[in-house]
Parts: C-alpha cells; structure tokens; sequence
C-alpha cells in the first residue's frame, strides 16, 4: 500500500460530499464553490441528494421503496416520476441541459426491467442508481460552469468489489488500477457507494459507503489527504442533541474515529477509515456551508496535550450474556466451544469481558429473536455447563474515548464518579489492560464504594506500602507479572476494607513475602471477629489458617467441619493425607508406586 503513495510526484486531493451537501441547488453552487478554490481537488466522490428540510424524504430513500413497489409487483409510475422530479428540479435551478435528465430519467425507468427472480443484486441496483446520477447531474453542471469534469463510471475506475450484495469490501488488486488515474488533468466525478464484482454486478457497501468510496480513492491514488464534506463544522466532543453546544474536535486518531463512530457518532461511516488508514492517509471532516472552518483531523497519531477525553458517545440495543463456572480459566477450550457456538448460531459478539471465572458476551440485541435466543441459551446450559448462566436485556453502552486516558489518572475514577453521582448503575465496564494504570484501577474501585478520598488515601498507602506497590501504580496492568497483577487485585479488593474477605485463591502467583503478609492480614482479620473465606489447593495453607474448611469433590461437598475436629480422626496425619484418603485416588499410595517404579538399591 505505501508503494502505492510514492508512484508519481502530483500531489492530489480527493472530496466527498454527502447527502445533505448535495441536497438542492443552492447546495451544489457551494460544492462547485469548494471545488474551484483549490486545483488539487481531482476526484470528486458524491451521494444521493439528501434532505432539503427536515420534512423531506432522501433520494435513498425513494429508491427503497420503488424497489418495494416493483418487487411487490404494485405499480411504480409515481414512485418513478417523484424521484426524476428530484434531479430535474436541480436542473432546472441550475440551468444544466436537458440531455442529462433524460439520460437519468432511461437509467431510473430501466430499473424496472431487471429480474426480480434469483437477483440477489436487484436492491443494490436500486440503490445504487441515487449515486449514479447524481454523478452525472454534478459532471454537467462543472462542465457548465468551466472545470473540465467528467463522470467516471466505478467499473471503469476499477473499483472492483466481492460479491456480497449490501456488504460489498474492496479488492487489494482495485487499488492499483485506481491508480493509473492519479495523473488525470481532468475532475473526475465517482458516484459513492458501490462498486462492481468480478463478473460485473453491482454492490453496495454497507449503508453509508460513500464515505468508503471517498477512502478507496484517496488509497488507490495515494492522495494527499482525503476530505469529507457533511453539513457539520467537524466532529463534536458530544452529541448535539444531548450536550448543548459542544465543541468540535480539532485532531484525533483513526482509533478514537473508529470507536466514537462504532458507538453511533454518525458524521462519518465506520468502515470508511480503513482504507485510508492502511494507506496512511489523513483525513479531514469540513463543512460545506462553512468550508473555512479548519474542521477535524484524523490521522495515524497525534500529540496529545491537555484533553486526555477526545469525545464521549452513546448507543443502545444491547444484551449481556453472563456465564460464570468455577475453574473456568484452567479448563482449556472453554472460549473455543462459546465462540463455536456463537459462530453456529450465526451471531456475532461486540465485547466478551471476562474474569478468572466468569465472561460475559455483549450482543447487539436485534441479533437475537426468541428462536435464536432459546437455542443460543439451551445450547450454552449444555455444551458449557456453566454453575450460572443468565441473560440481561435493554443495556445501553457508554464509550469515553481517547488515546491520552494512558497519561492522565483518575479518569475512570471520575467517570465512574459522575455516573454514580446521577443514580446510573454500572452492569460492567470493558477497558484494554493495556491502557489501565494500577492507580486508575484502585480509583475505580474507590468511586465504586463511595470511599472519600481521605478514607482511599490512608487505606491505600497502607496497602500498596505492604504489598511494595506504591512505586508501580503510574504502570499499566498489562506490563505486570502476574504476581503483580494479583498484589493489584487483593488491593483493590480489600480497599473498602470489607467485615467479610471472599478471596479465590489469593495466594497464587505471590513471591513468598507477600504471600506471608497476607496470610498475617488474613489472620489479624479473623482475629477481630471477622470473617474470612478463600479457596486455595494449598493443604498446609489451609491447616496453617482455617478454623473452618469445606471440602469438594468433583463439585459435592464431603465434609464441612472444623480442622481440628477432622484431625483429631487421624492425629498421626498431616491435612494433605487425610483429604487424599478423603478425596484423591482410593489406592493413592500403589498408584504413586507405579508412577515412581520399584526401588533399585
């Protein structure tokens, strides 16, 4: 891809407007307005006009419901006429010869005449006609107006797509025929949103691949920077409809573009990034009612200053599935036969959280009808055999991004503060380990019990000081042994400092000072009247600490009673003997000889 960008030494401009840029008349003399202020715009990718009010209906649209009438064989004569009277009242405004309307109006009418049978590329067809003419109405009216433009067909380009009807992705080997066309002195104007298989048919990206266009040409012809042009100074921290008056972004990463538009920031579609993005390619957001506004960069990296938060976005229709069974880390294939599963089913997950014991699988709810969710449920009882196993509907997911949340604490902390502080529970947050700091993570942990930061202060130093963790907690998790991710955990647990201590083998993985100051905090603990409860595999641990000890096999309880109760049956033997006759092999001992083999003196 990057050979791609050193062919040839022009330098070039690809734009792309949408919908609402291309709406009307007036709107197109602006376009053309942008479009001569600046030589090195060469390729011009254009959508469907949009909406010219509030009340209006989009060419899109229109579209789906010709397809609608034609394929429910209902008549479709005023569909057809209404959608010709939308490029002809452009033309008509604009003064653009009549030859071009009747060009439109054949291709519109000759929609009509494809099989409707075993076509899976009959709706692409449709839809893809909003873009097509637009195309050829925008060419006319820059040729009218003295640029040398052309309309340029996506299969001539050689934007050359598989064959996936709505969900169209781009061929590696379209990239280099793109280029061919980076020295063209003409304007070429390319309808968006589709582009042709290998055998000639039609397909679409997925809605709102114009953006995507726009970012295949600017890879394919190594493009200086590829500008997009909405009806917005760029791309605002918040969502205008719910925080008044945001400000706009200046510059963020392709990373923090792909989240906010993954969370429902509609500015810009997010699949369109990639292409650009392996191209190395910036790219900017403008406006094309104010196209003087720098508006909003995105790029491969940026500095980051003062706002570790770039932009806060929102979505909802989300399920959780909780499935928790002890031992599950160590119990291999687990995540396998899940994802298997899910796989079979035909779902796809958008974020899988998981602890030592437990996961959850986020959904996208519209996945799930009441067949697929019997079966996806009955499937996982069985298959997995989990000790829980439940579903939660109606979840909403909250995204605060930016990249500079690695170098600025108590982000978490804060956000965790502001939800708690407006009543809002928290059914699970999902962070990259990678970007959790110790210290953000004890702060979470702080918001979430309400701890002042008087209590958090003294308890933590207490804590971490024991655990020789205060010179780590600026490091992130993910650059911990696991002795420290544990030692980060126990803090973490014992912050709020609970009457009740539930720990899951807390002595794993901890050099043997910790793991002795722990057991000596366990003790002082219990010591007060407290309760502590651990699961531990270690015998001489839990002789040394227990009053009271369980014990399981294969998940039945066979005792429950106190240690020196279950000694006082076998004086002579340590813990370790006594649960190997109560719960290990029946004849351990000739088992263990025959492993060992037969002594030879």
């Amino acid at each position: 891809m990057k050979k791609l960008l050193e062919l040839g030494v022009k330098k070039v401009k690809v734009i792309k407007f949408g919908g609402s840029s291309l709406a009307s008349a007036a709107q197109l003399k602006k376009v053309l307005h942008i479009v001569k202020a600046d030589v090195s715009r060469k390729f011009v990718v254009v959508s469907a006009p949009g909406k010219r009010s509030s009340d209006d209906i989009k060419v899109t649209d229109l579209l789906i419901a010709y397809y609608h009438a034609y394929t429910n064989n209902e008549n479709t004569e005023n569909i057809c006429k209404t959608i010709v009277a939308r490029y002809e009242a452009i033309l008509d405004e604009l003064a653009i010869n009549k030859d071009v309307l009747v060009e439109i109006q054949q291709a519109i009418r000759q929609l009509v005449t494809l099989p409707k049978e075993n076509n899976p590329h009959l709706l692409d067809a449709f839809l893809a006609s909003g873009e097509d003419n637009n195309a050829k109405l925008v060419a006319a009216f820059f040729q009218q107006n003295g640029l040398n433009a052309r309309y340029k067909n996506p299969k001539d380009l050689g934007i050359i797509v598989s064959d996936e009807p709505g969900n169209a992705r781009i061929l590696t080997s379209s990239l280099h025929k793109i280029n061919q066309f980076k020295t063209t002195e003409d304007i070429l104007v390319i309808p968006g949103f589709f582009g042709y298989t290998e055998t000639g048919e039609i397909c679409t990206f997925s809605r709102g691949g114009s953006d995507i266009t726009g970012s295949i040409v600017a890879a394919g012809v190594g493009a200086e920077i590829y500008e997009n042009f909405t009806d917005v100074n760029g791309i605002f921290v918040a969502h205008p409809g719910i925080v008044s008056e945001p400000k706009t972004i200046k510059e963020l990463t392709y990373r923090e573009m792909r989240e906010l538009a993954y969370a429902g920031f509609a500015v810009l579609h997010d699949e369109a990034l990639m292409p650009a993005y392996r191209a190395n390619i910036p790219v900017v957001i403008k406006n094309t009612n104010n196209p003087d506004h720098p508006g909003t960069l995105i790029t491969t990296s940026r500095k980051v200053e003062h706002e570790p938060v770039v932009g806060i976005a929102s979505d909802q229709g989300f399920a959780s599935i909780y499935i928790s069974k002890y031992l599950m880390n160590r119990e291999l294939g687990f995540g396998r036969r899940l994802l298997q599963i899910l796989e079979e089913l035909g779902l796809s997950y958008e974020h899988m959280p998981s602890g030592i014991d437990d996961i959850s699988i986020i959904l996208r709810e519209k996945q799930l009808s009441i067949d697929i969710e019997e079966q996806l449920m009955e499937r996982l009882e069985k298959e997995l055999e989990p000790d829980e196993l439940r579903i939660t509907h109606g979840l909403s997911l909250l995204m605060i991004v930016g990249e500079g949340m690695r170098q600025r604490i108590g982000v978490m902390a804060d956000s965790a503060q502001a939800l708690a502080d407006n009543r809002i529970n928290l059914e699970m947050i999902n962070q990259g380990s990678s970007e959790l700091t110790a210290s953000e993570y004890w702060d979470l942990i702080a918001a979430a019990y309400e701890l002042n930061l008087e209590q958090k202060q003294a308890r933590l130093n207490e804590l971490a000081t024991l655990f020789d963790m205060l010179s780590h907690q600026e490091e992130t998790l993910a650059s911990f042994s696991h002795g420290m991710r544990q030692k980060t955990i126990i803090i973490g647990a014992l912050l709020p400092d609970p009457e009740i201590w539930i720990l899951d083998e807390p002595l794993q993985g901890l050099d043997p000072q910790a793991a002795f100051d722990l057991k000596e905090m366990m003790k002082a603990h219990a010591a007060k009247g407290n309760t502590v409860i651990f699961s531990t595999h270690a015998l001489d641990t839990a002789q040394q600490l227990c009053d009271e000890l369980a014990i399981l096999k294969k998940g039945e309880l066979i005792y429950n009673g106190s240690v020196e109760t279950l000694l006082e049956h076998a004086p002579n033997e340590s813990l370790e003997t006594i649960y190997l006759k109560m719960a290990g092999r029946q004849s351990d001992i000739p088992a263990t000889e025959t492993i060992v083999g037969e002594s030879h003196e």
